[in-house]
């Protein structure tokens, strides 16, 4: 039988059976001829213990029954196995069939792209025989799926592929003894982890191995500066010496931070290696979305602007497609357009959101004091990151990102920063529930400290206390947008606190004053703003002009658009001049010019809602009742449109009169139905 099958290959199919060394020899000479008391000479062993490895090994292959015929099973599975799977006689490659996965593998039940990460892999471990093989990268980047691939795609090179997560972080001592145990078929010799890290490389040696370690950031410390818990520095040292001594197998470990041991040695030349995982390619992340979405190819650019947005995150691209599809019937036109309108144009990754705490949130709260004040400074006083200690920490947590660009720096990943603004929001908002709160009580909690309050205040009010002031109004803006309008001017009289000269948040407190009739201090508002805000100059101008026309001044509402009609570049802003030159027209009496302006701002404005409600007031009045119907119908449209984007509860009052008036004309609804909705201001 021997002649048969060569050793090499039953050796490797025993092994991948999970059949220990000692068994192994013991099944070899059985299968050569030997007899059991020959056996029990050969090995020093007695008859009674012969029998019982034997006995091991025929369960190990599953097979039943009783006495000498369970060995002639085994000699014919063997061989039936090496002719279908190693038919060069001249063994060239005798290997058995795939071994399979030991451990408790991930599902990954899609996976899309990576194949130059697999490929570059695969080559570290098949050709360059690499030992010891980092995955590192943010939270859910798809370093397990990756793993899982390899894994899958390895096993014809290895005799045992096993599987592991430390996410319990089992005692140095504990897991190791389950390796060895595992590897070798039985316990350690000792309990010592140094002896037993010498005797899991004696495992290696024996046998080619990969190991899989996911979950290894589940070693470190929270709180402090990347390293190991108390009494897990004996992961450190296997890591270490799986990358130093020689042997004929690979340990992969898969991190959001990355074990010190393995960047001192890592190297393109050594033994030891790091992958970074980025986000998925644009081809590949374009193949997941359709994967929920269906194939669109009409949305072809809107599908790669959300790849871009989510840095390729599989993650987030499975959670920004669900919504798509569950809430926006699969158009992404208008899931892009609903983020737009619902957290404005602050910061292109706010609408993520919580979704950022399913990747930041774990490693964020394991960060040390000092880890978090850099990023604070980093954020809110915009300064440049160099190498420190603390950035050395937060490079392998994989949260900054290392550049060469006049010296080394580090920059922040995009997605992490705005999660840091969300955090800082969060806090900002949470201390603002205590009595008393003043700007120090604000400052300390998004990190600076007392003694930084009073050496710094120049320089806080002038930088710091400016960015918390956006802050603010980017918080005011959220709460506006989901009808929490007394929280939202709260927000704003904070944000002028810190940055007094804030053109946003005055024009933002200007809106809140006009919906809420206080006239004069929605003109005082408007006013900063337009002194304040070098763009939005033009937007407080034409409110100040509406207010204008509410009152009666027509002329003065005519007086102040005309003269900036011209040095108006956006559409949007353009469209609301236009719109309220029209209005004062109207007012006058001159319809013909009023419909000249009106028509204008909705060829710049389409969805110019009141361009159409006044329009359609302008031919009432010109005796055009079916026109003045149609221009009714159509405002109403797409004001009910534009409702599903956001919510627009609360409107300027003049506009819920008309949105009214037009329920009324196109909806056929008795006016005595629509008192309840209309809310009456004073044009006088």
């Amino acid at each position: 039988m021997n002649e048969l099958i060569p050793t090499e290959f039953v050796s490797r199919i025993a092994i991948a059976h999970r059949v220990s060394a000692a068994e192994l020899k013991t099944l070899q000479l059985a299968l050569q001829g030997y007899s059991t008391a020959d056996i029990g000479i050969e090995l020093g062993l007695s008859g009674v213990a012969v029998r019982k490895r034997l006995g091991e090994v025929y369960k190990k292959f599953q097979i039943p029954g009783d006495g000498p015929g369970k060995l002639t099973e085994l000699k014919h599975r063997l061989l039936e196995r090496y002719e279908s799977h190693g038919p060069n006689r001249m063994g060239v490659d005798f290997r058995m069939s795939p071994a399979p996965i030991e451990g408790q593998v991930p599902d990954v039940p899609a996976f899309y792209g990576r194949e130059e990460e697999l490929a570059r892999l695969r080559d570290w471990i098949v050709s360059d025989r690499t030992r010891l093989v980092a995955l590192a990268g943010t939270g859910k980047i798809g370093k397990t799926a990756l793993a899982v691939k390899l894994a899958q795609a390895l096993p014809s090179d290895f005799d045992r592929v096993i599987w592991r997560s430390l996410r319990d972080a089992p005692p140095p001592a504990e897991f190791l003894a389950e390796a060895i145990e595992e590897l070798s078929g039985s316990p350690p010799a000792s309990q010592t982890p140094g002896k037993q890290i010498s005797q899991l490389i004696e495992c290696f040696c024996a046998s080619r191995c990969l190991l899989v370690l996911d979950d290894i950031e589940h070693l470190f410390v929270p709180g402090q500066l990347a390293g190991y818990r108390q009494g897990y520095q004996d992961y450190g040292e296997l890591l270490r010496r799986v990358g130093e001594l020689n042997h004929r197998s690979c340990l992969v470990a898969i991190a959001q931070e990355l074990p010190l041991e393995v960047s001192l040695m890592a190297g393109n030349l050594q033994p030891v290696r790091v992958l970074p995982l980025g986000g998925l390619s644009e081809a590949a992340g374009r193949e997941l979305i359709a994967g929920i979405l269906g194939g669109n190819n009409s949305q072809c650019d809107k599908i790669d602007k959300l790849v871009a947005d989510c840095g390729g995150n599989p993650l987030l691209l499975r959670l920004a497609s669900q919504k798509t599809q569950d809430v926006f019937e699969g158009d992404l036109d208008l899931f892009i357009k609903y983020n737009e309108h619902f957290f404005g144009k602050f910061h292109k990754l706010a609408w993520m959101g919580e979704w950022l705490d399913l990747l930041f949130g774990p490693v964020f709260e394991r960060l040390a004091p000092e880890e978090k004040a850099l990023l604070n400074r980093a954020i809110l006083m915009a300064e440049t990151i160099y190498l420190s200690r603390e950035t050395q920490s937060l490079e392998r947590r994989s949260l900054l990102e290392k550049t060469h660009h006049n010296g080394i720096r580090f920059d922040i990943d995009p997605a992490f920063r705005q999660f840091l603004v969300e955090k800082m929001m969060a806090g900002m908002a949470d201390i603002l529930n205590s009595p008393d709160v003043g700007q120090s009580d604000i400052l300390r909690a998004v990190g600076f400290q007392d003694f930084e309050i009073r050496d710094n205040q120049n320089f806080l009010e002038k930088t710091v206390g400016q960015k918390i002031g956006r802050l603010f109004n980017q918080m005011g803006y959220r709460k506006f947008m989901k009808g929490e309008y007394i929280t939202a001017k709260s927000y704003w009289l904070w944000a002028i606190q810190f940055h007094p000269q804030l053109g946003a948040a005055h024009f933002n407190l200007g809106s809140i004053y006009d919906n809420l009739q206080e006239i004069d201090l929605a003109k005082e508002h408007y006013n900063l703003a337009k002194n304040y805000q070098a763009k939005g100059k033009y937007s407080a101008a034409s409110n100040l002009a509406r207010l204008e026309i509410l009152a009666g001044n027509s002329e003065a509402a005519i007086a102040s658009i005309s003269p900036i009609l011209d040095e108006v570049e956006i559409d949007s802003i353009r469209a609301a001049l236009l719109k309220n030159l029209g209005w004062a027209y109207f007012a006058q009496g001159r319809h013909s010019e009023a419909e000249e302006q009106l028509k204008e701002a909705i060829a710049l404005e389409p969805s110019s809602v009141a361009a159409y409600y006044l329009l359609a007031q302008v031919k009432e009045a010109a005796g055009e009742e079916q026109t003045a119907l149609d221009y009714w119908r159509e405002g109403l449209h797409i004001s009910r449109e534009k409702t599903k984007l956001k919510d627009e509860s609360w409107k300027y009052p003049e506009f819920k009169q008309w949105e009214t008036e037009a329920k009324r004309r196109v909806d056929g609804i008795e006016e005595t139905e629509l008192e309840e909705d209309i809310i009456p201001f004073d044009r006088s």
